[in-house]
């Protein structure tokens, strides 16, 4: 009994987390001007260094506010092709949604070995077409690990925020600034009152000779 338990502990220690591979959304920036272009990848990492787990299929969907962002365009990464073998890719957008899909052409003892502990699954070019915020969420059809069994992952979203001149801190001047403007301003003043006090006329008594004074 007691040697069964060693054992269960054994095999839990040495078994990876089903939580140790991470999808994550990763936009060029927070922000993206209107009208103007931004870069939204999406990575794995956790995966394992020269051994399994590794990806050998993925059935994924992007998901973002079509009120606020424009869909241009995709494209893969070479994770899943380790020899340039090539894999079979099919993506298609809808209208609030990129649905991305990839199978590895490569053996599972190739992909185990060979496959990056973290890469680049794709990456989807937007456009800022509207204000406001759109969220950036990735759902899972399915991901299968080299042999297409199914591998448990966590999903890590994102958002852009869509401006129309940038961002909002851009409008707000640095207390240094701030500072420095007052300055020049206040002196400016000053500058302007001693000049004026210099060209202002003086009068001066001088004395008659009938006992009176007369200015000048």
């Amino acid at each position: 009994m007691k040697s069964s338990l060693v054992m269960l502990a054994l095999v839990f220690l040495c078994s990876p987390a089903d939580s140790a591979v991470v999808m994550s959304v990763n936009p060029g920036g927070p922000t993206v001007l209107l009208g103007d272009s931004v870069s939204v990848d999406v990575n794995v990492s956790g995966l394992g260094n020269g051994t399994a787990p590794s990806i050998g299929v993925f059935d994924l969907l992007l998901e973002y506010d079509p009120s606020k962002l424009t869909f241009n365009g995709l494209s893969h990464g070479t994770g899943l092709d380790v020899l340039s073998l090539g894999s079979f890719q099919s993506s298609s957008a809808g209208s609030n949604a990129v649905s991305v899909f990839e199978l590895s052409f490569d053996s599972a003892q190739d992909l185990n070995t060979l496959q990056p502990d973290s890469f680049l699954l794709f990456s989807v070019n937007f456009s800022g077409s509207g204000l406001g915020v759109s969220p950036l969420t990735l759902t899972i059809n399915s991901v299968g690990d080299a042999d297409g069994v199914d591998l448990p992952i966590t999903v890590e979203n994102s958002s852009v925020t869509v401006l129309s001149t940038g961002s909002p801190t851009d409008d707000v001047p640095e207390p240094r600034t701030v500072m420095l403007v007052g300055s020049v301003l206040i002196a400016s003043v000053l500058r302007k009152r001693s000049l004026t006090a210099r060209s202002a006329p003086r009068c001066f008594a001088l004395p008659a000779s009938d006992g009176d004074h007369r200015a000048l």
